[in-house]
């Protein structure tokens, strides 16, 4: 039976203190803990609470067991949690772009999927700067279909607005992520109506709908160290009509 917790740590829990107690997490392998539907943490920056819906009691308790040797370590005692048993739950339209959410979330506590998943978010609400929060500096990207790689923030940027600026509606949608470990591997379609220029093409108005394939490599803590991106440029230029489909059964 899914349940909510509330939690007031004692002393009073300050912003970098929630980030030590995520980094320890993180170490210990319960940074995206099995059976936790939704953490969120609110308060002041001198003065956090914490609220979670968890799946099962059982998966909790695992998950207490890591980390209330952590808050005691950290000087910290949980106190005793005030429980409930969920008796509904709604999702509101704003829910639609999580990257509002995740941005408040240390990325030990979202997980490589959830880091993944909030930077696809931020490119659907064209958030651009939010998508590459967990970049590093250095971070190098490549486009296999077209053979280009970008370095750092900014090139990603320009690379997003390119696809933006050819399908204005573009959207990721339908995504699966795997999360490996330090690889977050995601299969989505991209959408999107060509109403601007693709490079040198001009627009055409068609719908492109075609499948691709993300893989982001991460570092230790968390952050994106490199990407690929895999799709078929045949497909997109047959959906626009700028080329005829292949013949097929011929010998």
């Amino acid at each position: 039976m899914a349940f909510v917790i509330r939690v007031n740590p004692t002393p009073a829990m300050t912003a970098e203190a929630y980030e030590q107690v995520g980094m320890r997490l993180e170490q210990a392998g319960a940074g995206n803990p099995p059976g936790l539907i939704y953490h969120t943490c609110y308060g002041t920056r001198d003065d956090l609470h914490v609220f979670d819906v968890w799946d099962n009691r059982e998966d909790f308790d695992r998950f207490s067991a890591t980390i209330v040797p952590i808050l005691q370590e950290l000087g910290f005692s949980s106190g005793p949690p005030e429980m409930y048993e969920l008796h509904d739950s709604a999702m509101g339209s704003a829910a639609k772009n999580t990257a509002a959410m995740s941005s408040a979330m240390p990325a030990s506590r979202m997980g490589l999927d959830g880091i993944h998943r909030a930077a696809h978010a931020a490119f659907n609400g064209r958030d651009l700067h939010e998508a590459v929060r967990h970049f590093r500096p250095d971070t190098e990207y490549t486009d296999h279909a077209r053979g280009l790689t970008t370095k750092g923030p900014a090139e990603f940027i320009d690379w997003m607005q390119g696809w933006i600026d050819a399908f204005p509606d573009a959207t990721v949608e339908e995504a699966r992520y795997i999360d490996s470990g330090d690889h977050c591997v995601a299969t989505f379609q991209g959408r999107g109506t060509n109403n601007g220029p693709m490079g040198n093409l001009p627009p055409t108005g068609h719908r492109m709908d075609i499948g691709m394939c993300e893989v982001l490599r991460f570092d230790s803590s968390g952050r994106i160290a490199g990407g690929d991106m895999y799709y078929d440029t045949m497909s997109i230029m047959v959906q626009l009509g700028h080329m005829q489909p292949p013949m097929t059964g011929s010998v």
